[in-house]
């Protein structure tokens, strides 16, 4: 009897997490944490030389024990062009056709014999195209799905080839084979699975997930049901309905028992649920709790039913105890899972994986085997571990943080991840009032003393944090970095990354909190108050709101409080300042707003933001600019280009604009290596992390000047010999489309070719009148918050409400400095 074995896919590790390293103003480090036995370490075999074309884009389909098989679409010639066809880009002609390859554990690749099946099209002018989805080890080989789709057009001859008309008489069927083939790739037998029996589900029907139920049986899935298929003629034998509302996987374990990881029923209500399959009685049965990524589980070899990631973390699954084990952390193995081509873990446990890396052109790929396992904590080379501790750490920074502990020889760089505690379905209310659970115990591990060697400053309370004395100081490191200055960053980005002139955090980039009104209405001068702001909603129609119809008090009232929380809070004094007229102002305005909003309204386009104002239905646009191509759509919303301000939210003095920074970080007081430290960080100010991986507007002065130029110059179109096109009609040179805006009136785009001056230095102007930071600090936005409800029930006066809040701060404020 043949035996079938599921195929293992591959996965990477983590160094376990250490204990944050502990400082405080005024208090004494906690003992230290006592080091594991063991944890999980990572290596990498990059193999020689470099895989351009093809190669680089080895798909690899599952891992046994002589290395990685996989799948490259390969260029096979060109097909003939369709009368009238006339080629418009390089390669349009070109045929591409699956092949496999198997790569050893040494980075050899061989191409095995392996062709696509054979299909015959009942139209000479149809096409074809194969390829491979769900596969299988066997005894013999491979047992493959093939998907085939079929694609033609019943045009009559008078409609346009090509032409709208044309494309509406397109036609396409898909087919599906069962193919065994041998360990070189060699067909051993084919047959059609036949479909015809299987309800329909929308089209939805998954050949990538296969096991098999028994020598004869192949099974796969639909969106909730379960298909049985005859393994030799593809006949289809049955299904297995489940109540389940989808299926997510199909899990064959060493030993052949089969899983279904999918969404439904489970012993705490619908959620993510794994179960076993009785081939027998073809039930369902009890489920087992998990949690996390079920789509890319596996299983596999070691001690462990499956595995699978959750957030930053890799899980294994104890059937005994039928708990998650949290096994490693993916970043601080210095590993990023979806940079893996694939992951299996072998049968001693070992997580192998496939880790191909582009170069910046995206040309040419380094592939590196990964291995992670578990090592005794005492073997590892003896380096200082800094903590970086975030509630969900930039995707960029992840890949830097990555990178830096990789080239170290000295220094690692371990992530603390609170947003495992995050509970999406939870932490906030109806409203969108709350915070993320991961972020409330990061800051009171914080404020209780427990600082990381690295802090990611979102949504922490920075000023709060800088008066207690938490914060470096990283101007002295800046100033004798030899490769960069101050000079080097926007002067206001720098003053807003500073707390009493001490430079207290570093960030990649930023955009401009605003809001944005009619120059007819609001002006043509950044800068208002609250009065000012009423005075010009008293000119617009009767009806007319501020924003948008979803705001609502509580975000008002947060959004204000976080504009002017300096003004009302000084930490190094301990001074409070609630019973201003200022704040007082910041109460009426938040009452003009709803309590609440209804999220299942049935929205149309007369609700959005750009007809309103449009209509005289609302009067500011409450957004965020993060680059030269928003100004173009501002116009066109708007009415041309000094059609509107970048006016501000209303405050006491100055431009009621915010600096929102890309994740602001700070290095703790005590960092045990605050050099170490500055090389990491250091790399979020420099140009070429922010031309590579930067958004929004850049920090560093010098590539905006660099972008800015290249906005002002027209650039051209060119051949392949690198000479300007020129318009065939008007013989003019043709410009290139720098980016793209959109009339809202015709909903056409527009083409952006160049910028002018004058476009340029608004923004350049905008960003250099903001520099005040979002105030972040959540303890005293729930005191204003629970008090001001009084307020906006017309059971207080705001004056009142000013002396609660005034008094509760207070003692708050002078408890915590």
């Amino acid at each position: 009897m043949k035996r079938y074995t599921r195929f293992f896919v591959l996965l990477m590790a983590a160094v376990m997490l250490l204990s944050l390293t502990a400082c405080g103003k005024g208090g004494s480090k906690p003992a230290a944490t006592p080091t594991p036995e063991s944890v999980y370490t990572s290596e990498f075999t990059t193999f020689s030389g470099s895989y351009s074309g093809s190669e680089a884009r080895f798909n690899v389909r599952l891992v046994d024990e002589d290395g990685f098989v996989g799948t490259i679409n390969e260029l096979v010639g060109q097909r003939e062009p369709y009368e009238g066809e006339v080629a418009e880009w390089d390669g349009q002609f070109d045929v591409y056709e699956t092949r496999m390859y198997r790569m050893d554990f040494s980075g050899k690749m061989t191409k095995l014999d392996y062709e696509p099946v054979k299909v015959s099209a009942e139209r000479e002018d149809a096409e074809v195209g194969c390829w491979l989805s769900g596969m299988l080890k066997t005894d013999s080989g491979f047992l493959a799905v093939e998907e085939v789709y079929v694609s033609w057009n019943d045009a009559p001859e008078d409609v346009q080839p090509f032409s709208d008309d044309w494309y509406m008489y397109s036609q396409s069927e898909e087919r599906y084979y069962l193919r065994h083939l041998d360990e070189n790739g060699r067909e051993i037998g084919s047959a059609q699975m036949d479909l015809t029996a299987i309800p329909d589900e929308g089209g939805y029907f998954s050949p990538y997930r296969i096991a098999m139920l028994d020598d004869k049986t192949v099974l796969t899935s639909g969106e909730n049901t379960l298909y049985a298929f005859d393994v030799e003629t593809g006949r289809y034998l049955y299904r297995i309905d489940t109540d389940l509302e989808w299926i997510m996987n199909l899990l064959q374990t060493a030993d052949g028992e089969i899983y279904v990881a999918g969404y439904g029923g489970g012993a705490n209500g619908y959620s993510t649920v794994l179960r076993p399959l009785d081939a027998q009685t073809r039930k369902l049965g009890e489920s087992l709790p998990v949690e996390g990524d079920m789509y890319s589980a596996i299983s596999g070899g070691g001690k462990y039913l499956i595995y699978y990631t959750n957030g930053n973390y890799f899980y294994g699954y104890d059937q005994e105890t039928q708990e998650e084990v949290k096994l490693f952390n993916w970043i601080n193995v210095d590993l990023l899972s979806d940079d893996l081509n694939s992951y299996a873990v072998l049968a001693d446990g070992t997580v192998v994986g496939l880790l191909t890396e582009w170069d910046k052109n995206y040309e040419k790929a380094t592939q590196t085997l990964v291995k992670v396992r578990e090592v005794p904590y005492a073997s590892l080379p003896e380096k200082t571990v800094l903590t970086l501790a975030t509630d969900g750490l930039d995707w960029n920074l992840r890949r830097e943080l990555v990178r830096f502990n990789r080239n170290s020889d000295t220094v690692r760089i371990e992530l603390l991840d609170y947003s495992e505690y995050d509970d999406y379905e939870n932490d906030f209310d109806e409203n969108g009032v709350g915070e993320f659970g991961g972020m409330t115990k990061l800051r009171t591990e914080i404020l209780a003393g427990n600082m990381p060697d690295i802090l990611d400053l979102n949504g922490m309370p920075t000023r709060q944090l800088a008066a207690k004395g938490l914060l470096l100081d990283l101007y002295p490191l800046l100033d004798a970095d030899p490769a960069l200055s101050r000079d080097d960053i926007f002067p206001n980005v720098l003053k807003a990354l500073e707390t009493n002139g001490k430079l207290t955090s570093v960030c990649s980039g930023f955009y401009i909190q605003t809001c944005i009104g009619a120059a007819s209405v609001v002006g043509d001068t950044p800068g208002w108050t609250y009065q000012e702001l009423n005075d010009a909603l008293a000119t617009m129609p009767e009806g007319c709101s501020v924003f948008g119809i979803s705001t609502t008090r509580n975000s008002v009232l947060e959004t204000m409080l976080s504009l002017d929380m300096g003004d009302f809070v000084d930490w190094e004094t301990g001074k409070v300042s609630f019973e201003s007229q200022e704040f007082i102002d910041l109460l009426n305005f938040a009452a003009q707003f709803p309590a609440s909003f209804d999220w299942n309204h049935e929205w149309t386009e007369e609700d959005e933001d750009y007809n309103r104002i449009r209509q005289g239905q609302q009067l500011l646009l409450n957004y965020g600019l993060s680059s030269l191509d928003e100004l173009i759509a501002y116009e066109t919303m708007f009415g041309g280009p000094d059609s509107f301000t970048f006016i501000g939210y209303p405050t006491s003095e100055g431009v009621g604009n915010l600096l929102v920074l890309n994740s602001g970080y700070a290095v703790s007081r005590d960092c045990k290596d605050p050099e170490a430290a500055w090389q990491f960080l250091r790399t979020l100010l420099t140009e070429e992390y922010e031309e590579e991986r930067g958004y929004n507007f850049p920090a560093n002065v010098n590539l905006f000047e660099k972008r800015k130029q290249d906005a002002l110059t027209p650039s051209y179109l060119k051949d392949e010999n690198g000479r300007i096109v020129l318009d065939p009609e008007t013989g003019e040179k043709q410009m290139e489309v720098k980016s793209w805006s959109v009339d809202f009136d015709t909903w056409e785009d527009i083409p952006i070719y160049v910028y002018t001056p004058e476009q340029v230095a608004k923004i350049e102007q905008l960003i250099a009148d903001t520099d005040r930071v979002p105030d972040q600090n959540q303890a005293v936005v729930e005191i204003v918050r629970e008090q001001a409800q009084a307020f906006f029930a017309g059971q207080r006066t705001a004056e009142e409400v000013a002396k609660l809040v005034q008094s509760k701060a207070n003692i708050y404020v002078n408890e915590q400095r």
